[in-house]
C-alpha cells in the first residue's frame, strides 16, 4: 500500500478511473448507457486521507452519476457529484421509478430535478428512466433549456406499454446543436420531434406502441422522416407496427448505414417482414439485423424476393438474423413446419452481400447446408458467423452427458449444425471450391475438427442483449 501512495497525483487519477471504466461512454452504443450500481471512487477514498485528497480533488472521476428523485439520500448524493464535478461534462441517469405511488407527486419530481437544470449546460450524456404515466412531469422541466454539449439521450419508460401511455418530446427547445443519438424505450414519443431531431445520427425506437389513429398514417412515419437527412444507424421496434398503413419505399435514408428491425417472434409467415422491409429506401445501407426472425422467414425472403416489391439493398454487405433460440425445427413441431431449400442466393436483393450472421434461430443446419453447398450458383460469401443462442451455450457449457430431453436437444441441436458444416467443408474442398471464414460461437468453436482438418476458424460471442 504505501508504494501505491507514493505514485504520483496523476496516476492515482488513473488508477481509480479504470475501476470505473465500465463506466466510460465515448464510444458507446446508447443501449447500453445504463451501468451497474458501483462508486469505486467512493471506496477509494475510504483506503487513506491522501487518496481521499487525490479522489475528491479529481474533477473527471465524478462526471457520472444517478439521481432517484424519490429518495433524498440519492438527491443529496447527486448533488455532492454536480460539486466535485466542477466544469466537467457530465453524464446523468435520472431515475423516476413511482411504479407503487398511486398518484404522481409532481411536486416532489420537479424539486429534486432542479437541481440538475442548472448544469444542463455541461450535460453530455442523459438516460431518464421513468414510470410512463409520469414521464411529461419528468420532462417538463428540461422543455424550455438550451443543451449545448448534449451528446446522448435515452428515456425509458421500461416494459410496460400501452396504448394511452405518450410523451410530448418538445425538450431542449432552445437547441441542442450536439445531440446525435437518442433512444426511447417503453413509451410512444408524440411527433413531431424538436427540431435537433434533424441532426441525429442514431434513432432507437423500442416498445412503442402505436397510437391508434385510422387517418392513414402511424407514429413512425411521421418521426422517422424528420431526421431521415442524417441518420447512420436505424434501431426499430415493428412488433406493434400496424402494417399496410405506409407505403412502400416511404423511409427514404440516403445517409443510412445500419437498419435493425426487430419483430413478432409470434409470426407465423414472412408478411410482416417483407411488409418492414418494403418500407425502406436506403440505397446506402451496409449492414442489416433483422430479430426474431425464423428459419421459414429466411427461407421465403431468399427464395421470393419478388414479395418485397422491387425493394433492394444494392451497397448490404452484412445480413444478419438473431433469434433467443427457438424449437420451431424439434420433432414436436416436424409435422407442423417444414425446411423449404433456398434455391439461390439472392443476388438481385442483396447484389453485394458477403457476411452472413445466423445466431440462435431454427433450421440453422438445413440453412448452412442450402447455402454452402457445392452448386452452380455459388453464394459470394467471404464470412460466415453461425451461433447457438446464449441460453443453449450456457446450458451446454454446464454439462457434459444430456440428462433430461432439453439437454439432449440442446445438443442434437450442436451436433446437427457441426455435422452440416463438416459436410459441407469436404465436399467444397473436394471440389477445389473456396470456402468463406468461419465464425463460431464457444460451443460450436471448441471441436477437434477444425484443427484436425487445418479449418481457419475464429470464436464469435453473440450479443448478449438482442436489443442491445
Amino acid at each position: 500500500m504505501t508504494g501505491l501512495l507514493s505514485l504520483p497525483t496523476e496516476l492515482l487519477v488513473e488508477i481509480v478511473n479504470a475501476a470505473r471504466d465500465h463506466r466510460r461512454h465515448g464510444d458507446f452504443p446508447p443501449s447500453q448507457f445504463f451501468y451497474p450500481k458501483l462508486e469505486p471512487e467512493l471506496r477509494f477514498c475510504h483506503i487513506s486521507r491522501r487518496l481521499r485528497n487525490v479522489v475528491l480533488g479529481a474533477p473527471s472521476l465524478w462526471t457520472y452519476t444517478e439521481v432517484d428523485v424519490w429518495h433524498p439520500g440519492s438527491v443529496e448524493f447527486f448533488k455532492m457529484h454536480l460539486e466535485l464535478s466542477r466544469n466537467c461534462n457530465l453524464w446523468i441517469i435520472i431515475r423516476e421509478l413511482s411504479w407503487d405511488k398511486i398518484t404522481v407527486e409532481s411536486q416532489q419530481i420537479t424539486e429534486a430535478l432542479n437541481h440538475v437544470v442548472p448544469h444542463v449546460s455541461r450535460i453530455q450524456g442523459l438516460a431518464i428512466m421513468s414510470n410512463p404515466t409520469s414521464m411529461d412531469a419528468v420532462l417538463a422541466p428540461f422543455r424550455f433549456l438550451e443543451a449545448p454539449r448534449l451528446q446522448y439521450l435515452q428515456i425509458d419508460g421500461g416494459d410496460g406499454v400501452s396504448e394511452d401511455v405518450h410523451a410530448c418530446m418538445d425538450i431542449f427547445q432552445l437547441g441542442a446543436p450536439r445531440i446525435t443519438s437518442f433512444n426511447a424505450r417503453g413509451f410512444t414519443p408524440q411527433p413531431p420531434l424538436p427540431q435537433w431531431a434533424a441532426s441525429l445520427r442514431r434513432l432507437e425506437m423500442w416498445r412503442w406502441e402505436e397510437d391508434g389513429n385510422d387517418d392513414g398514417g402511424c407514429v413512425l412515419a411521421r418521426i422517422v422522416p424528420s431526421c431521415s437527412n442524417s441518420l447512420v444507424h436505424l434501431h426499430l421496434d415493428m412488433l406493434t407496427m400496424r402494417h399496410g398503413l405506409i407505403p412502400a419505399g416511404s423511409f427514404r435514408i440516403p445517409t443510412l448505414k445500419t437498419l435493425r428491425l426487430l419483430m413478432d417472434p409470434d409470426a407465423d409467415g414472412a408478411d410482416d417482414l417483407f411488409s418492414a422491409l418494403r418500407l425502406f429506401d436506403v440505397p446506402a445501407v451496409l449492414d442489416l439485423t433483422i430479430i426474431f426472425a425464423h428459419g421459414q422467414h429466411i427461407c421465403a425472403l431468399f427464395n421470393d424476393p419478388d414479395s418485397l416489391r422491387g425493394t433492394t439493398f444494392p451497397s448490404l454487405n452484412s445480413l444478419s438474423f438473431l433469434s433467443q433460440g427457438c424449437h420451431c425445427d424439434s420433432q414436436a413441431d416436424a409435422d407442423r413446419l417444414r425446411h423449404t431449400s433456398i434455391a439461390a442466393p439472392p443476388t438481385r436483393l442483396f447484389p453485394a452481400l458477403t457476411c452472413l450472421k445466423l445466431v440462435g434461430g431454427c433450421f440453422t443446419a438445413p440453412i448452412i447446408a442450402d447455402i454452402l453447398c457445392p452448386s452452380p450458383h455459388q453464394w459470394p460469401l467471404r464470412e460466415l458467423a453461425v451461433s447457438l443462442s446464449n441460453t443453449v451455450e450456457w446450458e451446454l457449457s454446464q454439462t457434459e452427458e444430456p440428462t433430461t430431453p432439453r439437454a439432449q436437444a440442446n445438443l442434437d441441436l450442436l451436433q446437427a449444425i457441426y455435422s452440416s458444416l463438416q459436410r459441407i467443408i469436404i465436399s467444397r474442398r473436394q471440389r477445389g471450391q473456396s470456402l468463406p471464414s468461419f465464425k463460431l460461437s464457444p460451443q460450436l468453436f471448441h471441436q477437434d475438427y477444425w484443427d484436425d482438418n487445418a479449418v481457419q476458424v475464429e470464436m464469435f460471442y453473440p450479443p448478449e442483449s438482442l436489443e442491445a
